[in-house]
């Protein structure tokens, strides 16, 4: 009889492929949202065009999520993604064609879907809530390294940087006999209430990408503050709300926010935009166990988070669409706040639609 392996009998291997999983593939993505001006200036074309670029990617995690429900061991999608996020990172510094480089975002949001669903799984089913902020918290510490590249390096040297995964793929062999969730139980399964729950928690976080226009040169040190803060708070704030509940804690953290956005894009309170970033940010590390405690498996969270990443290209583009810059950004995450509310107070049985469909073996 074949030997079962889980992700737990690998103890820290697991849990730092898990924070790997997440940290380097979201520093390959917002790279580029720090030189959104030198590319509008470079290329010749409007701030719309450059977030379409930007924003190109959150489609693709769309598609890596539906992708990642093809394999069967988590070391490949892990391996498989990272090469793809090194080699594409790598091309891209050479290109200059628009639509090349929307295709080309387009592949690294795919190959960020696959990562990150391989690292919240095996994170969630670590069972540790630290290991799960950690996780979640590669975005920010993502965000840190991108920011910290970008003040050294011009923009096409940034970009062949994110080559490291190349070597960091091999990491992938660790845990080439574990199976992946969906493979034990029921085949490939996307939940509608998950989804909406991240759709909506995301948006603080997606707004964000508008900081560097409104806040001007004081954006890279309130990105810089405020996602430092937000390292620790990953950690913290799932482990509070386990001991709190985690649907108080998404009720109180989605209203602070909210007030928050006011002061923050309004008013341009410089330590308003750092708390909100932190809360706004942190959330995020809840939302798993949140989901845990509505008994979502963990095989669902991951491609439900990366489902819902559409709202990274919806939320900027609105934005600029309709104009009034600040204030769509205040109305839209006051809505986002309120319906993330109203959705978790409602509970996953209003929500009980499951997609099924059969495993298949990769």
């Amino acid at each position: 009889m074949e030997t079962a392996y889980t992700v737990r009998q690998y103890g820290h291997i697991s849990e730092i492929l898990a924070i790997i999983g997440y940290v380097i593939p979201t520093f390959i993505l917002v790279v580029p949202t720090f030189y959104i001006a030198y590319i509008s200036k470079s290329l010749n074309i409007p701030y719309y065009t450059t977030f379409i670029i930007i924003g190109s990617p959150y489609i693709g995690r769309f598609i890596g999520a539906y992708m990642y429900s093809r394999f069967k061991y988590l070391g490949t999608p892990f391996t498989v993604s990272m090469s793809a996020l090194g080699l594409i990172s790598a091309y891209m510094s050479f290109l200059d064609s628009v639509p090349i480089m929307i295709i080309m975002r387009f592949l690294i949001g795919v190959a960020f879907g696959i990562s990150t669903s391989f690292a919240v799984e095996v994170a969630v089913r670590t069972r540790k809530q630290h290991i799960i902020g950690l996780t979640t918290g590669g975005w920010a510490i993502g965000w840190i390294l991108a920011a910290m590249v970008s003040a050294i390096l011009p923009y096409r040297y940034a970009l062949v940087s994110g080559a490291v995964a190349l070597p960091i793929s091999a990491l992938g062999m660790l845990l080439r006999k574990v199976s992946i969730g969906h493979v034990i139980a029921s085949g490939f399964n996307f939940s509608l209430y998950g989804f909406l729950i991240y759709f909506l928690a995301f948006e603080p976080a997606f707004v964000l990408q508008i900081v560097p226009q409104i806040f001007g040169s004081q954006a890279f040190l309130e990105s810089e503050i405020a996602y430092f803060l937000a390292v620790p708070a990953y950690m913290a704030f799932p482990v509070i709300a386990k001991r709190y509940g985690f649907k108080r804690s998404v009720y109180s953290i989605a209203s602070i926010s909210m007030v928050l956005s006011v002061f923050a894009f309004l008013f341009l309170n410089f330590y308003a935009a750092i708390v909100f970033t932190v809360f706004g940010l942190a959330v995020n590390a809840v939302i798993p166990g949140f989901l845990r405690d509505e008994n979502l498996s963990p095989e669902k969270i991951g491609p439900s988070m990366n489902f819902s990443a559409i709202n990274g290209f919806m939320v900027p583009t609105l934005i600029y669409l309709i104009g009034y810059v600040r204030m769509s950004a205040v109305t839209i995450t006051v809505i986002s706040m309120a319906l993330l509310i109203l959705i978790s107070a409602m509970g996953q049985k209003a929500f009980s639609v499951s997609v099924r469909s059969e495993t298949h073996k990769v």
